[in-house]
């Protein structure tokens, strides 16, 4: 009896209820053979009869032989084309996604075995080929399952099969624009993109994972294929919060702004500036950043969004760093005025943690935003350096008394004094309504002279006023 005619034999018995642990063990023989896969995979009979004994255990619960049938599949449709054809054709992944997508299975098992089979049988069945990608895609966008049991469905799966079902998505994403496209024009595709980004979340502590990493790489591929706001729009705005989900989103748009392989246009970088600007920072963090300072808030929502105001505003000091068109739209922006008004009531309403004061002040509470007056400052100092335009409506909008009373110690705020004073240096460079307004402000004692002398200006009286110079460098040194 051939090889083919043995295997549809067993497989006939499996369907019939009739499979002993010697037929099971002839299955598995079979799988682990490289000439017996090479017939029988490329048999439609085979396929034939793999995908009705399936079906039927299935519909039996037989979980065990389901798991056999599983593994002999995917080790078959490692022959390549043929076998991924075949099983197509005899509707392979409809009977893998009814086992997959069983609901009362997940429910009435207390560890989940089928979901990372399942899941290898469909990696498997469209690895390296782009029809058979596509096909495999579409079919699972299309399953016929209210999104609420598809979504329970990933939920319930086991860790271990979150590799081959990342390799699955990512494998069909990662590399087809079109596919990733697709995946937020179904409901099912935006609910799956959306577990796996919040799976991220579970995975960071262990970054040198092959999980992080294929989330990291679906994420930025998603980014790569300028799916920003597709994304974005999965989960609905609220005015008062950011969704754990919108969050992660900001990581993955750190992420593939400053880790990508390719070299990214820097109108695509002047994009996201533009958007993290307007969707985060002025509709959400910085409102309700007030907000929470003057009612002295401590609810959950404050960690997300002073995470929020740190990861967005360090990601756009580094782009206003290196990428001039992102810092053209930073300095057009009402960016810099919200800033100066945001750090107002920061200095407002918070008070200043030094050694002198330790006594008095326990840690930093939640609502007192630890870090967020250095984050300000250090962006200041980069989008106004250079810009006379800048200097002046950071002046006008009462901006240079409130950078000059960062330049002190605050514990909450490290180094908040050094880029103060860097601050304070790029907003005087050149502006003489600048230098003559700090000038006033020492004259009334209101400016420490040494702030002054470390941001290289110094004061001097002419006609009877008290004016600020640049001091002359001693050396050539200096001057660098």
């Amino acid at each position: 009896m051939s090889a083919v005619d043995q295997c549809c034999q067993i497989l006939s018995a499996v369907r019939a209820g009739k499979a002993t642990a010697q037929s099971l063990d002839e299955l598995r023989a079979f799988r682990l053979n490289a000439v017996f896969r090479s017939e029988l995979g490329t048999s439609a009979e085979v396929w034939r009869a793999i995908v009705r004994a399936l079906e039927t255990v299935t519909h039996r619960a037989e979980e065990k032989v389901a798991i056999e049938l599983l593994l002999l599949s995917r080790n078959l449709l490692a022959c390549g084309a043929a076998a991924q054809l075949l099983a197509s054709t005899e509707q392979l992944q409809k009977a893998v996604y009814d086992l997959l997508f069983d609901l009362e299975y997940y429910k009435s098992t207390p560890r989940d075995t089928v979901s990372t089979p399942c899941l290898q049988v469909l990696v498997n069945l469209c690895a390296r080929s782009e029809v058979q990608k596509s096909f495999v895609w579409t079919s699972l966008m299309r399953i016929d399952l209210t999104d609420d049991h598809f979504g329970q469905c990933l939920r319930y799966m086991s860790p271990d099969s979150y590799v081959p079902l990342l390799v699955l998505i990512g494998g069909c994403v990662n590399v087809y624009a079109q596919l990733a496209a697709e995946m937020f024009t179904y409901k099912k595709g935006r609910v799956v993109f959306r577990f796996i980004m919040l799976l991220s979340d579970d995975w960071y502590e262990h970054e040198d994972s092959e999980v992080f990493g294929l989330i990291c790489s679906l994420g930025t591929g998603v980014l790569g294929h300028g799916l920003l706001q597709q994304a974005y729009d999965i989960e609905p705005e609220q005015d008062d919060d950011i969704a754990r989900y919108h969050l992660v989103l900001v990581k993955f748009v750190d992420v593939y702004v400053f880790r990508s392989d390719d070299a990214i246009e820097p109108e695509v970088l002047r994009s996201y500036a533009e958007f993290l600007v307007e969707r985060f920072l002025l509709r959400v963090c910085f409102p309700q950043s007030s907000r929470i300072m003057q009612e002295r808030l401590a609810d959950e929502r404050v960690e997300r969004i002073s995470t929020c105001n740190l990861l967005v505003m360090e990601l756009l000091a580094n782009l206003a760093g290196s990428d001039e068109a992102t810092l053209g739209y930073l300095q057009e922006s009402a960016l810099v005025e919200e800033l100066i008004r945001l750090l107002a009531e920061a200095d407002r309403l918070v008070p200043k943690h030094t050694l002198k004061n330790a006594a008095s002040h326990s840690e930093a509470k939640p609502y007192e935003f630890p870090l967020l007056k250095q984050h300000i400052v250090r962006l200041l100092s980069l989008v106004t350096e250079g810009s006379r335009a800048l200097q002046d409506r950071v002046r006008a909008c009462g901006g240079l008394a409130v950078v000059l009373s960062q330049c002190n110690i605050d514990d909450n705020n490290p180094y908040i004094r050094e880029f103060a004073i860097l601050c304070v240096r790029n907003l005087l460079a050149g502006n003489a309504a600048n230098q003559d307004f700090v000038a006033r402000l020492e004259a009334k004692q209101a400016v420490q002279s040494s702030v002054l002398e470390e941001a290289g200006y110094e004061t001097e009286i002419v006609d009877g006023r008290v004016a600020v110079k640049r001091i002359a460098p001693s050396s050539p040194l200096e001057e660098l």
